[in-house]
């Protein structure tokens, strides 16, 4: 995903979102002197509301990047991708590492659910694809209310 206008996008996209054709390589741009020496979507000089790449010498075209809602890190859908570092619950509780079964016991633990970025972190994460429509976690709250948000 990108952010904002997506100066800073680092993805591997290299197709054109509305014609299909591949991305030139930014050496042969006019924007060469400021772009990554790729083939991949940029948006080098922040000129496009997107990242977007030269499908001819002079043609551009946009790569269809989605935008990132948070943490420069994407969440779709019920955020079985989001691969970001939130470890704190909406409810100010935090995150129980997802390699230990203390406070909460629990049947997420290591390469089944390598998939869903489980692992040893304690940072939010879906690993129920038909799950709750949000990342969660199991929390280090001794509450009963609270072992998972």
């Amino acid at each position: 995903c990108s952010f904002e206008k997506g100066e800073n996008f680092r993805g591997s996209f290299r197709t054109s979102a509305s014609n299909g054709k591949p991305c030139l390589n930014w050496s042969d741009t006019p924007l060469s002197d400021i772009a990554l020496p790729n083939t991949y979507c940029q948006n080098p000089d922040g000129s496009a509301d997107e990242p977007f790449c030269y499908t001819s010498e002079t043609e551009t075209s946009p790569c269809g990047i989605p935008g990132c809602l948070w943490d420069i890190v994407c969440y779709t859908g019920i955020g079985a991708e989001y691969r970001g570092t939130t470890s704190s619950t909406e409810h100010s509780k935090t995150c129980q590492n997802w390699e230990t079964d203390w406070p909460h016991p629990h049947s997420y633990h290591g390469d089944e659910y390598a998939w869903a970025g489980i692992g040893d972190h304690n940072f939010c994460r879906n690993p129920d694809k038909k799950g709750t429509g949000k990342t969660w976690c199991y929390t280090t709250s001794l509450n009963p209310y609270y072992w998972w948000d």
